[in-house]
């Protein structure tokens, strides 16, 4: 009987999850744009980050979720410093 072997085609280090732009509460963001207030109170701040398969903040930054984004906010000035899809957490199973 022949040994049979699934080789997954979806493999996330492959993807790329990162965003340029996305749009949270109707209002369209790019990378270096000042985000809202409400993302640097501690209920916005994800802690967890590694369990949402995002990469360790930069230092002197955190992550946090816009609107089906997850964003990387620098505490300094406000600004978004990175972006990524929230399929980062969720992959998509395309076939």
């Amino acid at each position: 009987m022949p040994l049979m072997v699934c080789a997954s085609t979806h493999n996330d280090e492959q993807r790329n999850y990162d965003l340029k732009n996305f749009t949270s509460n109707y209002h369209k963001y790019n990378i270096g744009d000042i985000a809202p207030d409400i993302n640097f109170t501690p209920d916005y701040e994800i802690k967890a980050w590694r369990i949402r398969h995002l990469p360790m903040p930069q230092a002197g930054a955190f992550w946090s979720y816009m609107d089906g984004t997850y964003v990387m906010l620098r505490k300094s000035d406000h600004r978004i410093i990175s972006a990524k899809s929230s399929d980062i957490f969720y992959p998509r199973m395309i076939d």
